[in-house]
């Protein structure tokens, strides 16, 4: 051992030496230096003469680590990322765990040397003394359910944890660990605010890699609900009463695209589920009594178990919860890559209470004087919010449905009409078209899109006769407030034969995510040969476009989803005005055109394509 090696060890020896125990204020910092530098302070708080906190400025700020795995060398410079406690000073005033201050700890349950979980305290500008603000402040955890050894994810430069666990790259590769199989649990509360930090808001949000490609293929998301603070405290009920289930239905994520989701589901009401008795341990998340004494907020060291929905119970437990209602939104326009959903839309501002949205607005909900966006709209002249009222909803685009009593149970089936996914027992839903994709405006989307200014065309769908299928159809072509088509599968019973709205169900539950893409899959294909059947129909009679002739090259699942739909209802419109331009032209010829588009619209509601390509043979050509 040369001398200058046994010099610097000697001289870290009297460092430990000289800040053995004592009756310091641990939650105080040890560094000398009151400005950024390159001093780096070494403690033993236990008296064995080996370091347990290493402590140095960092990015500009006090940062210190505590050793509580015990291995600790007296050369590091930071702790690690499997065991030990990293905790920031944000606001520079030498105090760690107060205002505004964050701790996060790893733990390694399994002792394989790679955390499990990942646990962040961060602190309001403000606790006690009668100010309670939850301002920036979180109890989050990360677990690593497919041992990939990714949890959450945090600028190390800027320390903050606001943006960094929704920071992403790409499209939608989100940085923390929203991929594949995972879950974290969070809530907008400073742990000490929870009697119980064993339970959770968010609790959880799961992760689903279905199909082994390291992607996520399917989201879920368990609400305890959120109580304001009285007294410093918001306890928790242990009773998950509202979950949201989302899905990439068409399975195109990858890099740079690692999530795209195509449609949520939302259960709401009703008993909810509770979870008291749902405990999985976590031993390694108790933190050492030596370091008690460096926090001020210490409760959420105390535990070694979390309770919450598990992962593999999360998908059947969704559909024997005893909802009260169900909702679904579909991503239309395929512009949605939020880390977490389909954001619902919604049939009334604040989830509840009266129908008092507008179809036709793209306003949002605002905050109000309590602070939560849910319960007040955006009134400008009296205007009422859209149904991408919530925040982080696409302000156009999405097809919102709406079953208020749950009379369909979360099943889909495939509209005769559209050849597209419906939730059954919905009484009514709306879609307002974003054809181009223009649009979105919602919190933290990865695009730069800008919030809508006006609806473009909204289609309307009703369940008129309470057969749980939507039987009637409504279009504003221009968004000006006034339907200008309007169809009712309802016309077309016959004496005795089937209800002319009604489809097989999807059972939802039974399929699984692999069903679904599945049966998805099958209608985009199914759906794109009739568009082609009948583009090139409308071509034989001159009634194509331009932009029937670029949606006829699709090629993914999601694009000849989409463009199938817009070939079949661009044609359908090029066809009615032809009828109407022959009817101009030669009065005479009125009620043949008339029956003509009669039956051509009956063939097209009720998707009697081979018939419905075979009358467009009649149709007078350009």
């Amino acid at each position: 051992m040369t001398g200058r090696l046994v010099a610097l060890l000697l001289c870290l020896g009297t460092i430990l030496a000289a800040q053995a125990p004592s009756a310091r204020d641990l939650r105080r910092t040890a560094l000398t230096t009151a400005t950024p530098s390159a001093e780096i302070v070494r403690l033993d708080i236990d008296g064995d003469r080996k370091p347990d906190i290493v402590e140095r400025w960092w990015n500009g700020r006090r940062v210190r680590w505590l050793d509580e795995n015990g291995d600790l060398s007296p050369t590091d410079t930071r702790g690690d990322q499997v065991a030990d406690v990293m905790q920031v000073d944000m606001n520079g005033d030498s105090w760690y765990d107060g205002v505004t201050d964050q701790s996060i700890k790893w733990a390694d349950n399994d002792g394989d040397g790679r955390p499990d979980a990942q646990a962040w305290s961060t602190q309001p500008p403000a606790w006690g003394d009668g100010k309670w603000s939850t301002n920036e402040s979180h109890w989050m955890l990360f677990l690593d359910v497919e041992e990939d050894g990714v949890l959450g994810w945090q600028d190390w430069q800027t320390f903050n944890f606001g943006n960094s666990n929704w920071d992403y790259t790409g499209t939608g590769n989100w940085l923390p660990d929203y991929h594949g199989d995972a879950l974290f649990m969070k809530i907008h509360r400073p742990p000490q605010a929870l009697p119980d930090p064993r339970l959770n808001w968010e609790n959880p949000f799961a992760f689903f890699d279905t199909d082994g490609d390291g992607l996520t293929e399917m989201g879920m998301r368990w609400l305890d609900p959120m109580m304001p603070v009285v007294n410093g405290l918001a306890p928790l009920s242990g009773v998950l009463n509202e979950a949201f289930l989302t899905l990439d239905l068409d399975n195109d994520s990858g890099k740079g695209n690692e999530i795209d989701y195509d449609m949520s589901l939302r259960g709401y009401g009703g008993p909810g589920v509770p979870y008291q008795s749902m405990v999985t341990k976590y031993p390694a998340l108790r933190g050492n009594p030596k370091f008690d004494g460096c926090f001020q907020w210490g409760n959420w060291r105390q535990i070694d178990e979390l309770k919450y929905m598990p992962h593999d119970r999360s998908y059947d437990t969704f559909f024997t919860a005893g909802w009260t209602t169900t909702y679904m939104v579909f991503d239309e326009d395929d512009d949605d890559h939020r880390w977490e959903r389909v954001e619902m839309y919604y049939p009334m501002h604040g989830f509840g209470g009266p129908e008092d949205i507008d179809i036709w607005s793209v306003k949002k909900w605002r905050d109000g004087p309590s602070g939560n966006y849910a319960r007040l709209y955006m009134a400008e002249a009296g205007e009422k919010p859209g149904l991408g009222g919530h925040p982080q909803a696409d302000s156009l685009g999405d097809r919102g449905e709406f079953d208020r009593d749950n009379s369909g149970g979360g099943k889909l089936y495939v509209g005769v009409f559209d050849r597209k996914l419906h939730l059954a027992g919905a009484e009514w839903g709306a879609w307002t078209v974003d054809k181009d994709a223009e649009f979105h405006g919602g919190w933290k989307t990865p695009s730069l899109k800008p919030l809508a200014k006006k609806v473009e065309e909204v289609v309307k769908y009703t369940d008129t006769d309470g057969n749980g299928f939507l039987d009637t159809i409504e279009f504003d072509y221009d968004g000006d407030r006034t339907f200008d088509f309007r169809v009712s599968l309802v016309d077309y019973r016959t004496p005795g034969g089937p209800a002319p709205d009604q489809a097989s169900l999807i059972d939802t539950r039974a399929a699984g995510w692999k069903g679904l893409h599945e049966a998805f899959t099958k209608v985009a294909n199914q759906s794109w040969q009739e568009a082609l059947a009948v583009y090139r129909a409308a071509w034989k009679r001159g009634l194509t476009t331009p932009e029937m002739d670029t949606l006829a090259n699709a090629s993914s699942v999601a694009e000849r989803h989409a463009n199938a739909y817009w070939i079949k209802e661009k044609a359908f419109r090029e066809i009615r005005s032809r009828l109407e331009e022959a009817r101009a032209a030669g009065p005479s010829q009125a009620a043949t055109l008339d029956a003509l588009e009669k039956d051509l619209t009956r063939l097209y509601y009720l998707g009697k394509f081979d018939e419905y390509v075979a009358r467009i043979a009649g149709v007078p050509g350009r």
